[in-house]
């Protein structure tokens, strides 16, 4: 396992708890937003560690730069296999970002037309991601599919 993915594993061990630190923390029950802007958290952090590594931009470091169709001889990181392309995951993993980052989740408040498709669209890609009132939710967010999907990438884009 490499350094990466043992820190992605320690980030997704405390976020699948965070429900039940929000409320033990005195909160009260933690409510869908609250646990759904804690795991966008893990995806800008996903996203900001790549950008980071790659020293730009992720969707011109990395959306640009990925074909459409996954190459049959990548590996694949995830059992059973994605129905979707990995690029079509990391739009998702994306959009979740801006969206948590730029609009406080209201698709509607995204300007770039594109993003904002890709957050509409985030639902059919990450399990666990849902639209309510044109909020992007991710409070049952796949974890394992979205630190899969980044280990696929930085394989892939060394």
């Amino acid at each position: 396992m490499s350094e990466f993915e043992q820190i992605a594993n320690d980030v997704v061990t405390a976020m699948e708890t965070a429900e039940y630190r929000i409320s033990e923390f005195g909160y009260g029950a933690a409510t869908d937003e609250a646990v759904s802007a804690v795991n966008a958290g893990l995806v800008t952090w996903l996203i900001s560690s790549e950008e980071r590594r790659l020293n730009g931009s992720f969707r011109k470091k990395v959306l640009d730069q990925l074909p459409n169709n996954d190459d049959p001889n990548w590996q694949s990181y995830i059992s059973p296999q994605p129905t979707h392309s990995l690029k079509r995951r990391l739009e998702a993993l994306w959009d979740i970002r801006i969206a948590y980052t730029h609009t406080a989740a209201d698709v509607t408040m995204i300007s770039n037309a594109q993003n904002q498709q890709y957050a509409i669209d985030a639902p059919r890609y990450i399990n666990g991601c849902e639209l309510r009132n044109n909020i992007l939710m991710v409070n049952k967010l796949d974890f394992h599919t979205a630190v899969r999907s980044i280990v696929q990438v930085r394989d892939i884009l060394k």
